[in-house]
This record gives structure tokens, sequence and C-alpha cells, in this order.
């Protein structure tokens, strides 16, 4: 079974592609479970495999964020 790891990013659609990939049985894909988003080096420390793993992640377009951190301000 092909090993996967998702390093998140915050406000990135976390939530959906963690569900996404809890419900795919296909792939063992480790996910972080803490509350806050753990780093890559972090990853690379804890497991003694690291390097065999895919490794991916998902950025948001910096425009994309930027509009939607104003928007937010501004409802406030």
């Amino acid at each position: 079974m092909p090993k996967a790891i998702f390093i998140r990013n915050p406000k990135c659609a976390t939530i959906s592609i963690r569900s996404l990939i809890q419900r795919n049985k296909q792939y063992d894909i480790r996910i972080d479970e803490l509350e806050y988003h753990q780093r890559a080096h972090q990853w690379k420390e804890s497991i003694k495999d690291y390097n065999d793993h895919f490794v991916f992640t998902v950025c948001r377009n910096p425009y994309d964020s930027l509009l939607s951190g104003c928007l937010f301000i501004r409802r406030r």
C-alpha cells in the first residue's frame, strides 16, 4: 500500500481534504491529529521512514487569501 503524508496548511480546505483522505482506504495516508498544524521538519523528526512517503500539501492562492482576510475584517 502506498504511503503518504498530508501536511496541513491553515485555511486551505484542511477539513474537506482530511475527510476525503479518511474515506479513501487505498492508501496509507498519515494526517497530523494535533490541535496545531505540524510542520514538515516535525514530521521528518517523528517518522523513521519519512523519505519513503509521498509528502503533499495544499496551498491557497495568496490573492484569494488576502481578499478573504480583508472581507472578514470589513464585516466586523
